[in-house]
């Protein structure tokens, strides 16, 4: 009798199936079918390389980049006590597109971030509010209660792929016909791959990608005022990696719809993001990045 699908695990490296798989010694949970295969995923896997406890999730913390930069995508240990976990009522901060990709995934944005904007406001008379207002004392008392471990590495993609990525190929395959792309503006500057968190006293930049994540998939609406450091994990549970959350946010700049043209009646966001069509733009993306020398995005 053949083995069940519980019983076959996959290589975390060349995602193939494997019987006996080689569990990694340090943390537990990375699995190889070959010696080879764990020397060659080290380094993607040594960020998340710990033991974990069954109350802690690996999820990811999307910080905004420079203008014509790229986000930086940081590996945050949360535990599941996080806000991003807990329901209000019965809702979740759940990014729709990803719901409909297949890879349902939750957000979080701290309200540290929102009273800073408001506080900045007040500080420069906004509302009538008095402009002497101190934002570094009102800043300093707020709670850290919502403070997460400390994030351990980050990355960002190139800079030369910010920018329109669906390829005539890809959209065959999925039965898409895409009239309309969302443009990014482009560096040539390479990233550093280092977090560059912004300083305390620094205004909250907008986080374009994080708030395209949380797009309105029926007009292509993007939430105003979306700013500062946003969380991310899977509803699940499992590892979230930075490779996974990179190409779900270049899937949706992929097929975001123009907002002013669709009074054309063209296809909305909701009915392009399907599960099919986000695994035919992952496996290219992973091919292209692989063939550029990326490590982690080897193909599915």
């Amino acid at each position: 009798m053949p083995p069940t699908t519980s019983h076959i695990r996959y290589c975390d490296k060349c995602h193939l199936p494997t019987k006996t798989p080689r569990v990694c010694n340090e943390c537990g949970t990375a699995s190889y079918c070959s010696i080879a295969c764990q020397k060659a995923h080290q380094e993607i896997h040594q960020p998340t390389c710990r033991p974990l406890s069954p109350k802690e999730v690996w999820g990811i913390t999307i910080l905004p980049g420079p203008p014509g930069h790229p986000p930086q995508f940081q590996h945050e240990l949360l535990t599941i006590n996080h806000h991003i976990f807990l329901k209000d009522g019965n809702k979740q901060n759940i990014c729709l597109g990803s719901l409909l990709c297949g890879v349902p995934l939750l957000w979080y944005r701290s309200e540290q971030v929102q009273l800073k904007r408001t506080l900045e406001q007040e500080q420069h008379g906004v509302h009538g509010i008095n402009p002497e207002t101190n934002l570094t004392a009102a800043a300093s008392s707020m709670s850290t209660s919502e403070k997460s471990e400390p994030t351990r590495h980050a990355s960002s993609p190139s800079s030369s792929d910010v920018k329109p990525h669906m390829t005539a190929a890809m959209s065959r395959r999925s039965g898409l016909s895409l009239r309309c792309i969302v443009s990014m503006s482009v560096s040539e500057n390479p990233p550093t791959g280092e977090s560059t968190q912004q300083a305390s006293d620094s205004p909250p930049k907008y986080n374009q990608a994080a708030a395209l994540l949380c797009v309105d998939l029926n007009t292509g609406v993007t939430p105003d005022h979306f700013d500062g450091p946003v969380a991310f994990a899977r509803q699940d549970k499992k590892l979230l990696t930075r490779e996974l959350m990179e190409t779900i946010w270049k899937f949706h700049c992929s097929i975001k719809e123009d907002s002013e043209k669709a009074e054309y009646n063209w296809a909305t966001m909701s009915d392009l993001m399907t599960r099919e069509a986000f695994q035919s733009f992952q496996l290219e993306y992973y091919l292209e990045q692989t063939a550029k020398g990326r490590p982690g995005f080897d193909p599915l």
